[in-house]
C-alpha cells in the first residue's frame, strides 16, 4: 500500500527526495541548473539548459488555468470491479501503469504523483462494461520535452551511424550521423566519437553529451526523442 504523503516511482526511484531529485537535476542539465520547481521537491534557479521537468496538479475541473507553475488537468479513470473494496488503490495501480509513458492529457509522460485522491461524490457505471468511472486529483511531476530544449543524456550506445542516450536515466533519446557536430568523427578502435579540435571532448558509452532536442515521438507508447549537435559535456557542468 502506498502512502498519500510520498511520491511515487516504481523501478525508477522516490523523486520525493529533495536531495536525490536535485541529483537528478543537476545529471539532466549538463549546461546548467534548469529552471525547475515540484511540490515533489525543491531544486535550485538558474539560467540555462532546460529539462523538461514541470510541476501540474490535475483534477476534475479540469480548468485550463495556470498560476505559479501550476495547470490543472481532467482526469478520469476506469475502475474495474475487483477495485471496488479499495478504490483509492485501484487509482494508485492505474497511475503506476501509466508511469514514464506519454500521455496526451498531461502533455508530457509522467514520472512521479503524490498526494491522490477520489474527489468523485458518486461514480458513474459504464452502460456496457462493468467499470466505474471516477475523478482524481493529483500532484504530478511531468516530463514534458519540447522540440528546441538543450537537454543532457548519459550515452548508452554508439555506432558509426548514431550516438544513443538516456535521459534521466529512464528515456531514450538518439542523435544520428547526419545530426552529429561536424567537428566529431567516428572512430572504430575504441567505438568513441572522437572531437578532431579536442581529443579530451571524446564520446563513448558512459559519456554525458548535451543536445538539442529536435523531435518528441511517441508510437505505440515507446516514447523518445531525436536530437541533434551532442557536444561532450565538460567537468563540472
Amino acid at each position: 500500500m502506498h502512502d498519500d504523503a510520498t511520491s511515487h516511482v516504481p523501478g525508477l526511484c522516490n523523486l520525493g527526495n529533495t536531495r536525490f531529485f536535485n541529483s537528478v537535476l543537476q545529471a539532466q542539465s549538463a549546461a546548467a541548473a534548469p529552471a525547475a520547481a515540484c511540490r515533489l521537491a525543491r531544486a535550485a534557479q538558474a539560467g540555462g539548459s532546460r529539462t523538461g521537468l514541470r510541476r501540474a496538479g490535475f483534477s476534475a475541473a479540469g480548468r485550463a488555468t495556470k498560476l505559479a507553475g501550476h495547470a490543472a488537468f481532467p482526469l478520469v479513470l476506469d475502475l474495474s470491479p475487483y477495485c471496488f473494496c479499495d478504490a483509492l488503490d485501484g487509482v494508485r495501480e492505474q497511475l503506476d501503469a501509466q508511469l514514464n509513458k506519454w500521455s496526451d492529457v498531461l502533455d508530457g509522460a509522467l514520472i512521479a504523483y503524490a498526494k491522490e485522491r477520489i474527489v468523485s461524490l458518486q461514480a458513474t457505471i459504464h452502460p456496457y462494461f462493468p467499470y466505474i468511472h471516477v475523478d482524481v486529483s493529483a500532484q504530478v511531476l511531468v516530463f514534458a520535452p519540447r522540440v528546441g530544449y538543450s537537454m543532457s543524456g548519459k550515452v548508452n550506445s554508439v555506432d558509426a551511424d548514431f550516438i544513443g542516450l538516456e535521459v534521466l536515466d529512464v528515456f531514450n533519446a538518439a542523435i544520428g550521423r547526419q545530426n552529429i557536430r561536424p567537428e566529431y568523427t567516428f572512430r572504430k578502435a575504441g567505438e568513441r566519437w572522437v572531437n578532431k579540435r579536442d581529443a579530451s571532448a571524446a564520446i563513448c558509452v558512459g559519456t554525458t553529451v548535451v543536445f538539442e532536442v529536435t523531435e518528441v515521438r511517441d508510437e505505440g507508447g515507446f516514447f523518445f526523442l531525436i536530437g541533434s549537435g551532442g557536444r561532450a559535456a565538460n567537468k563540472g557542468e
